[in-house]
């Protein structure tokens, strides 16, 4: 094999690989779940970062320690035990949040409390940390957040590119290009996006492109 041949291989590979980590039983593509705060936090690019990094840590942590506690819980316990393990993890990230970044966490605190009920999140500790050790369920929590995390930003970007004309808070085009009294006829921002429904088109034309190929 040549070594052209070799690095198409090796880039087709890599490719892949990235395409299942981030899109494979995605569970907003697949099967559509935790939409809401989808929708809530996705008006600026800045709340989809930090709801980002902050799921992340907490879909990590807490699936990692109901795995290393899964042999110590019962089965009649096992939900409200796995809900009061990521409720500690989301009131350690609120405090975090509203101690550095006081601004975004009055506005970003009640999606941060919704995580404890959030369905993918339990859905990984009852189907994949119940029954795999630590370090794979951390990973598998990791990984499960970063797919929420990229659909966030996605989302983000689009509602405030289009919607706002800037990128976290920074405008793209001068303001002359803009539509004026005077001229009527240049480009606008299509402030619907920035409104819930814009946001369920938005969510909905990404999942359609995400979901093309099945």
């Amino acid at each position: 094999m040549s070594n052209q041949s070799h690095k198409t291989f090796f880039r087709e590979k890599f490719l892949y690989r990235i395409k299942k980590f981030l899109f494979a039983d995605h569970q907003i593509f697949v099967s559509h779940l935790g939409i809401c705060s989808a929708l809530g936090v996705t008006n600026k690019l800045e709340n989809a970062w930090i709801m980002t990094l902050g799921l992340c840590f907490i879909a990590s942590m807490s699936v990692g320690c109901v795995s290393l506690l899964r042999k110590h819980i019962p089965d009649s316990m096992r939900l409200v035990l796995q809900m009061v393990i990521i409720c500690t993890f989301c009131l350690l990230t609120e405090q975090i949040l509203k101690a550095f970044l006081y601004e975004k966490y009055k506005r970003l605190s009640i999606y941060i409390n919704l995580i404890v009920t959030n369905c993918i999140l339990l859905g990984r500790c009852e189907s994949y940390a119940m029954y795999h050790p630590p370090l794979s369920s951390m990973w598998d929590g990791l990984r499960a957040g970063i797919q929420y995390g990229s659909t966030l930003l996605i989302v983000a970007f689009i509602r405030e590119l289009f919607g706002n004309g800037s990128v976290l808070n920074h405008p793209i085009l001068p303001e002359t290009w803009y539509a004026t009294i005077t001229h009527p006829s240049r480009i606008q921002n299509i402030g619907a996006l920035l409104h819930p429904a814009g946001a369920f088109f938005v969510l909905a034309t990404v999942m359609m492109f995400a979901n093309r190929d099945s």
